[in-house]
């Protein structure tokens, strides 16, 4: 009986791994007051930020110098950024909504060294 059930976790633990692809990692979409530079760079700042927390390991990410780094050259790792405006019925006010997609192998490198 023993021997059958290792011969049975045996068989499970020898089963072929595949990695699934996470579609929206490396993107974000977050609102912004303007078009303006400044604006936009604190735009990307809080993207980048929401997809540091999504790839990254750890407690302290936005302590780490390398992600401190990051953050303040957040345009560096832009790969696409998308703006919408969003008006709700009877609202006279819009919201400007920014997608960011970034550069998956290079924030990829300042999470392994974040360390």
């Amino acid at each position: 009986m023993l021997s059958r059930i290792l011969m049975i976790c045996l068989f499970f633990s020898m089963q072929a791994v595949s990695a699934v692809e996470v579609k929206g990692l490396f993107e974000a979409e977050v609102i912004t007051q303007s078009l303006s530079s400044e604006d936009k760079r604190i735009a990307l700042r809080e993207a980048l930020s929401i997809v540091i927390n999504r790839v990254a390991a750890g407690d302290d990410l936005l302590t780490n110098s390398s992600i401190k780094a990051a953050l303040n050259k957040a345009e560096f790792y832009v790969k696409q950024v998308q703006y919408a405006l969003e008006t709700k019925r009877g609202d006279k006010t819009a919201a400007r909504t920014m997608r960011v997609l970034f550069n998956e192998e290079t924030l990829m490198a300042v999470a392994e060294n974040q360390g």
